[in-house]
């Protein structure tokens, strides 16, 4: 959502502009549609989360392999963006195995259960990059000073 705002897909920042002209903001009101500052990441998925438990949502379909927000498709995506070789998805998938972030009920949400973890799905499969990255090229923090 903040990708499509930000390469200005979604009206964010001047939404004002495109309101028809029997819609225009005077006065007070502009102040509450003039945003002048991108959205905190946190704060859009903490108001998600609000919302989606506000709404007594059922549970969301299972997040499977062939799903989008699976952390192997997600790190495939992010890798090529990236030119990555595409070789290193053997080892991404073989890290979300060994640590078991690729469960089905790790990865799905259930908006009224306050036990269950809150993945954050692209920062999850960006982490396990990193990983692998560090894993490959023996990166440890101090080798690469």
């Amino acid at each position: 959502l903040l990708r499509l705002v930000m390469d200005g897909h979604i009206p964010y920042l001047n939404a004002f502009k495109d309101f028809p002209e029997e819609m225009k903001m005077y006065g007070a009101d502009f102040k509450i549609f003039h945003v002048q500052a991108w959205p905190k990441y946190d704060d859009v998925y903490k108001k998600m989360h609000a919302l989606a438990e506000f709404m007594d949502l059922p549970c969301f379909p299972d997040i499977t392999e062939h799903s989008f927000l699976h952390p192997s498709i997600l790190c495939m995506k992010y890798m090529m963006e990236i030119n990555l070789p595409d070789d290193m998805n053997k080892w991404t998938c073989r890290v979300i195995k060994k640590i078991g972030v690729g469960e089905t009920d790790f990865l799905t949400l259930h908006p009224g259960n306050k036990s269950t973890w809150k993945v954050k799905y692209d920062i999850l499969a960006v982490a396990i990059i990193i990983v692998v990255l560090k894993i490959l090229f023996l990166l440890d923090d101090e080798y690469e000073w």
